[in-house]
């Protein structure tokens, strides 16, 4: 709707419906899977936002962001790493596989939860790629890009801990 005083006009609507197990509605402990299954998409797109700027540094620093390069403006780093919209291209991706783990979470929690951090891991692996096959292969771009895939890698172990995280 317009956002100016007085004026109510509509320029888009949207509506979209998901149909829900309802055995979510009788059982605590399915919610609480579902929960951590959000906040598992949720940390590791925390990761790939924070690999991305690790990445956007790098590209944009002197000599690919090692500690004793130029440090590139945070304002212009946060301009590349916007554009590259990577965090889009992770939720766009995962939407289909969360309506799947969703519906698996009623049969078999454990297995589905598994199931979906790989799918987290593969989903923010593809985003990540997708991004970075852009920047070239100059020196520069390819030291940013192992820098950035260190972070990830390792900040996605940590958010998507194998077997010890999962409920």
């Amino acid at each position: 709707m317009s956002s100016k005083p007085g004026q109510a006009q509509i320029y888009f609507y949207r509506s979209e419906r998901w149909p829900l197990p309802l055995l979510y509605l009788q059982d605590r402990q399915l919610v609480g899977s579902l929960k951590r299954a959000i906040r598992m998409a949720e940390d590791a797109a925390g990761q790939l936002r924070r690999a991305a700027w690790f990445l956007a540094s790098g590209f944009l620093s002197s000599d690919g962001g090692s500690e004793s390069g130029r440090v590139p403006d945070r304002k212009d780093v946060e301009r590349l790493q916007s554009g590259w919209r990577i965090e889009e291209r992770f939720w766009a991706e995962l939407e289909t596989h969360f309506r799947v783990a969703m519906e698996a979470l009623v049969t078999d929690r454990e297995r589905a939860l598994s199931q979906w951090r790989d799918t987290l891991q593969r989903t923010a692996w593809s985003a990540y790629d997708s991004v970075e096959q852009n920047l070239g292969a100059t020196p520069k771009a390819l030291k940013a890009s192992v820098r950035a895939r260190d972070h990830l890698a390792a900040g996605l172990a940590m958010a998507l801990p194998a077997g010890g995280g999962l409920p």
